[in-house]
């Protein structure tokens, strides 16, 4: 029976009265008066009980740990419920994240593969199909966003270097539409003459991790000429690697 009373005897050696020291704990009296008369048993369950011993034991100038082991086998036993969370929790997010990459790694390999050979892999082709078609228009997306946003700052310098060079003002070429596209097309063309014809790339195709156009296939002028007027096709794996040849064979 001493035991059960260790805690109260340290706090009339204190001299703690307690509704103070159910302020010092922030306790309610309901708890702070069971502790004190030693009904540990009709604490709540699991680790409730045992952090309010440790906190009355702390404010009466007890060692928590030594007071709990002291009284701990007249707390209510209850199961530790942590494990129980870890299981009901799901992955984390480290775990979405890698499981992520490893989907993005297989699908980025999978573009690069024969039709025949991603159809191999999966048991849902209907379904596999609907998915990266999703998305390769969300890549095809952000390839002419970061293409249009190169190609609006390219050609906003070139307008500055002529009206800077003309001594006219930029608005005044502005006003002028016809030949300020002509003046424009220029270097819009050489941009995916260069990116994405010779190059197999635009720099929007690069910073969206696309594969690149016909990486094999060698740089005649009508390759070129094909990548440059369709830089996306690429995503169409029957015809990527193709060469003129082959087309005419398959349309005859």
């Amino acid at each position: 029976m001493g035991g059960c009373l260790i805690l109260h005897d340290a706090r009339i050696e204190k001299n703690i009265p307690l509704a103070a020291l159910s302020a010092r704990t922030f306790l309610s009296p309901t708890i702070v008066r069971k502790i004190d008369e030693g009904r540990f048993d009709e604490l709540p369950p699991g680790l409730y009980a045992r952090s309010y011993v440790k906190s009355f034991a702390a404010e009466v100038g007890l060692d928590p740990g030594d007071a709990l082991k002291a009284v701990e086998h007249l707390l209510p036993g209850a199961p530790d419920p942590l494990p129980v969370m870890r299981e009901l929790k799901g992955p984390t997010v480290t775990d979405r994240f890698l499981a992520m990459a490893a989907r993005f790694r297989t699908r980025e390999g999978a573009w690069r593969l024969p039709e025949r050979d991603v159809r191999e892999e999966h048991d849902d082709p209907g379904l596999e199909h609907g998915v990266s078609a999703f998305q390769q228009q969300l890549v095809r997306l952000g390839c002419a966003t970061v293409d249009a946003m190169v190609l609006l700052a390219m050609n906003g310098a070139v307008v500055l270097v002529v009206a800077i060079g003309t001594g006219l003002s930029p608005s005044s070429l502005l006003r002028q539409p016809f030949a300020l596209a002509t003046l424009c097309a220029v270097p819009t063309v050489l941009y995916f003459v260069l990116f994405g014809g010779i190059a197999g790339r635009t720099p929007g195709g690069w910073v969206c991790r696309m594969p690149e156009s016909q990486a094999h296939a060698p740089l005649t002028l009508d390759t070129i000429l094909r990548r440059s007027v369709a830089p996306g096709s690429y995503f169409d794996p029957q015809r990527e690697g193709m060469s003129r040849p082959a087309l005419v064979g398959r349309r005859s």
